[in-house]
């Protein structure tokens, strides 16, 4: 399953994986595949990208990072690595009143490429 994910040139969703692994393991189920991704995210070999609006997404970029979504096609993609203010979290962190803030998941939106080329035809 692991091998399945970091090949993938997207954020594949288990659908995806299942489709890729069968070929290798014909009698395996999708349950499986969904169990098997649950189990690498919870080792923290993969992470999980739950959407609200389809399927949890997967990921092998286990490193702190940020996404960008196509409102379109609904396509996501990492975004290059940028540079937040220093006091950032310091700054929830106050305004929020949590002890600590350590995280950051941050989603962008906008229109890819391919769907803007789309438009203009």
């Amino acid at each position: 399953m692991l091998a399945a994910v970091k090949m993938a040139k997207h954020h594949p969703d288990a659908k995806w994986v299942y489709e890729k692994v069968s070929r290798e393991i014909p009698n395996i189920s999708l349950g499986t595949v969904y169990r098997a991704l649950a189990a690498l995210s919870a080792e923290g070999l993969i992470r999980e990208y739950r959407r609200a609006d389809g399927p949890s997404l997967y990921d092998p970029n286990t490193e702190d990072h940020f996404h960008i979504r196509c409102r379109s096609c609904g396509r996501i993609e990492d975004v290059p690595p940028v540079q937040l203010p220093d006091d950032m979290l310091e700054s929830i962190r106050r305004a929020s009143e949590f002890a600590r803030v350590d995280q950051v998941r941050l989603e962008f939106g906008g229109i890819c490429s391919a769907c803007a080329e789309k438009t203009r035809e």
